[in-house]
């Protein structure tokens, strides 16, 4: 039982208040398997690109691991320790708790064995009786049954390159036994620091012109039958003229959902989105259910919408109930919706996958109308005046100050005769 003390103790008393018993709970142990919990993967490991039309990585490209040559020092070491197998080899004796210190050391054996025969040497001398000795040699006691022992191969001392980089003396950055001699010079044209950006061939993955939604967005367009496209894929020019006209694209698209919404029924509209509802959604079996029972179209719609998952939830909401979702981008698959987003959320090389030479469209959806001219709306403003009033301007200030200097000297001149 526990106690606990409370309080002080003004009048010599001491108040004692014994701690309640908690009760005590047992547990059922049942034989269930465990189930195993591993380690979420990655969605998808490649998509397929919409700008080049092949499958690509979806982790970006990461640099390999080069060569054991060129680690930083210390690396090896580390990768070999981490790399090391635990012992195979089971114990023979038993641990001793500190009664035969050192008993583990490579040199115990023969300390100990040292010090016995001196023992020996000594009792014989002071004892008369030889049974003693003949006792001894009849059973001769196993010293290495008390300890462990274990045969060690002989520390071979490091000499060279290794030595030098553990010990921190100046080397060479690589082993030279390793060094791989130079075959011959390159040329200049295949020198590195000669290097010339080729015009044609695309020499890296980032040059790729980054996969844009309006491609994406055409091609699905092209499959619902909204656009017809001149080739199978779409073309700069094609892109461009939807990109001017998406907005009018979206609100036909949503038109035609609204038609199809008030034609077959909510229920049945809805339905696309719940996977697990499989009663008939027409609308003669839903006026036929509110006949036996009772339960008008809202009833029934709510009923439907309890089978649906969250994620069917999302896929028809979207992030936001008050924007009206594309019903294009709805109904997109996984693979095109993969094009669009590229390689895996975590690692995300949409945003580095494009050319460095790209001038960017900052045009928005009405660019195809005329903008001001800046230049007529300043002249027509005061702001600016053209070159021939500006030569006016200068040309008039010249001759006033033409003017006021020859007035100056005449003063002068008077001045000069008077006195």
């Amino acid at each position: 039982m526990q106690t606990s003390f409370i309080g002080s103790f003004p009048a010599g008393k001491m108040e004692i208040c014994k701690a309640p018993v908690l009760p005590c709970i047992k547990c059922e142990k049942k034989d269930e398997d465990i189930e195993n919990v591993y380690v979420e993967l990655p969605p998808y490991h490649s998509y397929m690109d919409s700008t080049s039309g092949q499958l690509e990585p979806a982790s970006g490209a990461r640099a390999s691991v080069p060569e054991q040559e060129y680690w930083p020092e210390g690396t090896a070491d580390r990768v070999r320790a981490a790399r090391a197998p635990e012992p195979t080899g089971l114990s023979a004796g038993s641990p001793s708790y500190g009664k035969r210190p050192g008993s583990r050391r490579k040199k115990y054996k023969a300390s100990v064995a040292a010090h016995e025969s001196s023992e020996a040497s000594i009792e014989f001398s002071d004892s008369e009786a030889p049974e003693s000795t003949e006792e001894t040699k009849d059973e001769p006691k196993d010293v290495s049954s008390d300890y462990v022992i274990y045969d060690t191969e002989p520390e071979e001392e490091e000499t060279g390159y290794e030595f030098d980089k553990k010990l921190g003396r100046p080397h060479s950055f690589i082993d030279p036994k390793v060094k791989k001699p130079i075959e011959e010079t390159l040329p200049e044209e295949e020198l590195w620091w000669n290097w010339r950006k080729p015009e044609n061939e695309q020499w890296s993955r980032w040059q790729r012109r980054k996969p844009d939604v309006e491609t994406v967005f055409l091609k699905a367009m092209a499959k619902t039958g909204q656009v017809k496209l001149y080739g199978k894929e779409p073309t700069l020019t094609e892109v461009s003229l939807y990109r001017a006209r998406k907005h009018l694209y979206k609100d036909e698209r949503l038109r035609a959902e609204q038609e199809r919404l008030e034609r077959i029924g909510p229920i049945a509209y809805y339905s696309e989105w719940v996977k697990a509802w499989k009663a008939d959604t027409s609308r003669e079996a839903i006026q036929k259910h509110f006949e036996e029972t009772g339960e008008d179209e809202n009833a029934q719609l709510i009923a439907m919408f309890s089978h649906q998952t969250d994620r069917e939830f999302r896929i028809m909401m979207g992030t936001d109930i008050r924007i009206r979702r594309d019903p294009l981008a709805m109904r997109m698959g996984e693979d095109e919706i993969k094009q669009i987003w590229g390689g895996d959320p975590v690692y995300p090389t949409i945003n580095y996958i494009q050319d460095p030479n790209e001038i960017i469209d900052y045009r928005g959806p009405d660019f195809h109308e005329p903008t001001p001219n800046m230049l007529d709306y300043l002249k027509e403003h005061g702001k600016i005046i053209s070159r021939e009033e500006l030569e006016k301007i200068l040309a008039k200030e010249k001759t006033e100050q033409l003017e006021k200097f020859e007035l100056d000297s005449a003063f002068s001149w008077l001045v000069e005769e008077a006195t």
